[in-house]
């Protein structure tokens, strides 16, 4: 299978961007060693500029207010407020700040609720330098959402072999009912609910998502959200 995304160096990606653009960063983490780590990483790039740190969710949304970021760097699990939340009332008060998770959770529903929230990318916390500033890029620089490959092969639930996940996806191989029932899946309504809503039979809600799920080549729930959320379906 190949990689979501494919890169070689990130100095070739990030030599052909201005040197005017300045990335304002907030990490987060209730861990100080593992904040003052990854600023140390940070530092190494002349284009990010870390405005804030925060030790948990609440003091993460504060310095939001106060800095509005280009970009938040966070943990999922934090005190008081955790980073899911902290995510929800982020994009909705700031939706240009872009979000990255960096957590060692690879359990599926914290995944999927994290992007339902907002983020633009999802890595593991012992993502290597060199693919964290080409997740950094691609969120901020090109608007492109990013999975850590191992995260992303979870997700999916290996799908078929011959099936590549690349950029070439065209939305145009959904119909306008189909892009509804994947709305209302991702929402988690019941079969019945998702029939109500759209006017019609389970029968044939049951169709729809069995159809679905064939185009996107996945074989679970978690799968076809994973897919969702790559192709901007969400």
């Amino acid at each position: 299978m190949k990689p979501f995304l494919e890169h070689n160096t990130i100095l070739e990606s990030h030599c052909n961007m201005s040197t005017n653009n300045i990335i304002k960063v907030i990490i987060a983490d209730d861990h100080e060693f593992f904040r003052d780590g990854l600023a140390t990483v940070l530092a190494l790039r002349s284009d990010l500029n870390i405005v804030a740190h925060a030790a948990n969710g609440k003091a993460l949304i504060e310095k939001v207010e106060t800095y509005q970021p280009d970009l938040v760097l966070t943990d999922i699990t934090m005190p008081i407020v955790d980073g899911i939340e902290a995510t929800q009332i982020i994009k909705k008060r700031f939706p240009k700040t872009k979000v990255i998770a960096l957590s060692m959770h690879n359990d599926d529903l914290v995944i999927l609720r994290m992007m339902k929230a907002g983020a633009m990318g999802f890595a593991d916390k012992a993502i290597k330098r060199d693919d964290l500033f080409f997740a950094i890029d691609q969120v901020v620089y090109k608007n492109t959402r990013y999975i850590t490959e191992g995260i992303e092969q979870k997700l999916l639930r290996e799908p078929l072999a011959a099936y590549d996940l690349s950029n070439e996806y065209s939305g145009a191989i959904f119909t306008e009912r189909e892009l509804q029932v994947i709305h209302l899946l991702i929402e988690e309504k019941t079969i019945k609910e998702m029939a109500d809503t759209l006017d019609l039979s389970v029968k044939t809600i049951e169709a729809h998502r069995a159809r679905i799920m064939k185009r996107m080549h996945v074989r679970s729930m978690a799968g076809m959200v994973a897919f969702a959320f790559k192709h901007n379906l969400i």
